[in-house]
Order: C-alpha cells, then sequence, then structure tokens
C-alpha cells in the first residue's frame, strides 16, 4: 500500500489505514476472543481495501503515464494510441475489480469470514481519510 511518491498526505492516509486495521483487529480480539472469524475478517477487509486502492493508484498512474506519452507523438498516431492505452488500462481494471469481487464472495461463502469484519477492515481506509481530514482542519483553525 505504501507508496513511493512525493505526496505526504496519501502517505499518511495509507500507513493511518495500516495502523487502525491492524487496532481494530486488536480490539476485536479483545472483545470477542472467541470469535476469530471476526478477527480475520477485519485484516482480511483491510487486505481487500489495500488491493483495490492499489489498483485505482495503478490505473491512474498508467492513465497519466500513457496520456503523457502520448502527448509527445504525431497528432494522427496519438488518437489511436490513446484510445487502446485507455482501452488496455480500463479492461486491466474492470477485470482486477471482477477478481476483487470474486475473492469477497470467497471471504464470506467459503471461508465463513465475518462479513461486520470484512466492513470494519474495508473501512479502515475510510477512518484514515477521516482523520486526516480532522487533522487538516484542526491544523488550520488553529494558525488561524
Amino acid at each position: 500500500m505504501i507508496g513511493k511518491e512525493a505526496d505526504p498526505v496519501l502517505r499518511r492516509i495509507e500507513r493511518n489505514a495500516i495502523v487502525a486495521c491492524i487496532v481494530f483487529a486488536a480490539i476485536a480480539w479483545l472483545v470477542a476472543a472467541d470469535r476469530i472469524d471476526a478477527v480475520i475478517g477485519i485484516l482480511a477487509g483491510g487486505a481487500v481495501t489495500g488491493v483495490s486502492y492499489s489498483v485505482i493508484k495503478a490505473v491512474v498512474d498508467g492513465m497519466v503515464s500513457a496520456l503523457t506519452r502520448v502527448g509527445g507523438q504525431a497528432r494522427g498516431v496519438e488518437n489511436r494510441t490513446s484510445r487502446r492505452v485507455i482501452a488496455t488500462v480500463m479492461a486491466k481494471f474492470v477485470l482486477r475489480y471482477a477478481l476483487l469481487g470474486l475473492i469477497g464472495y470467497v471471504m464470506i461463502a467459503r471461508f465463513r469470514l465475518h462479513a461486520l469484519g470484512l466492513f470494519v477492515g474495508a473501512s479502515c481506509v475510510v477512518f484514515a481519510i477521516a482523520l486526516e481530514s480532522f487533522r487538516v482542519v484542526s491544523k488550520s483553525r488553529m494558525s488561524s
């Protein structure tokens, strides 16, 4: 999940999402030690969200890279190449999400992981974004 981009906000969100997932799993383990499926569900939900985040990030990076690369080509070649590159990137995007859907199905139906645990794990990124938003707002209020 944690990448090498220069944006410190994204790195903080990624780090906070990982920490939140681990903390939520630890809380679930303390609260419901007899329900290990909830703990594993939280970790699995976090992992699926991490993979999903990586897919989105790779698609955006791929699109930007492809469009930047195509921008330097001749005008006639540009349209054909850009359409092909965009179609390829979007096909990979759809296939990756189909795979994520299959993984989610397997986790709930076959592995019998706790659905609420999967939801909590998947929500760790939302929690991390909310935490970063709160940090930015409180920092701006202090400087005002």
